[in-house]
């Protein structure tokens, strides 16, 4: 039988022993053993070593030929079948696993959220225009709203049900309305404050919610 189960690469003589390259210690006595009972040519250490321990060993099974790739050595202390993973090392992956999914699903829950309700703030872009643009006229205007400003929704998006213009032209108010968005409780709403900056010139807008979590919101609507 072929003990070992490496590829054998050659030999040489040293003394009174044969030593056999690339094999594990019982390959080499047992090899060395069934060589030296070929004979007296092999204990004078007569003839081609090479070549007849080449003829032995194809001729008995002892190695694959010489030709051949080597057998790729076992990992010390392990058998053969057991260079798998273990029941412990999986239960460790699928623990990472849980762990990572625990912290991103509400993560990318709350993300899906706030898309939504940031689709209000553009579609609220032409709402706050118009509320802009009739204040720079008169100032003192009061009783704001969408026929005043001469603004007209165009009707329900996904998201969006309703947006409102109100307050007066000294701090105009722009009220966004939402629906579908997934946010727990009542629907969001976001309110948009402005405030002229220069008199009839520049007018900033600040964005709150009266009813949602800041986790829900933009970033440029939380409190």
């Amino acid at each position: 039988e072929n003990p070992g189960g490496l590829m054998y690469t050659g030999c040489h003589r040293k003394g009174k022993r044969t030593f056999v390259r690339n094999m594990d210690v019982a390959a080499v006595g047992a090899i060395d053993a069934a060589l030296l009972k070929r004979g007296p040519e092999f204990k004078a250490g007569k003839g081609n070593l090479k070549r007849e321990y080449a003829m032995f060993t194809t001729s008995q099974n002892l190695a694959p030929s010489l030709n051949q790739a080597p057998v790729v050595a076992h990992h010390p202390g392990k058998h053969p079948d057991d260079l798998g993973f273990t029941l412990i090392e999986l239960m460790i992956v699928v623990a990472v696993i849980a762990i990572i999914l625990t912290m991103a699903i509400p993560a990318y829950y709350d993300y899906q959220i706030r898309v939504k309700i940031g689709e209000g703030l553009s579609v609220a872009a032409a709402a706050k225009a118009a509320a802009g643009s009739v204040c720079q006229e008169d100032l003192t205007l009061v009783g704001l709203d969408n026929v005043a400003a001469g603004y007209a929704f165009d009707g329900a998006t996904p998201f969006v049900l309703d947006i409102v213009i109100s307050g007066q032209c000294s701090q105009p108010i722009v009220t966004i309305y939402t629906q579908n968005t997934g946010a727990p409780g009542p629907a969001p709403e976001i309110t948009l404050t402005g405030e002229f900056l220069d008199g009839y010139g520049r007018i900033s807008w600040e964005c709150t919610s009266p009813n949602t979590a800041n986790q829900f919101l933009p970033s440029r609507c939380r409190s």
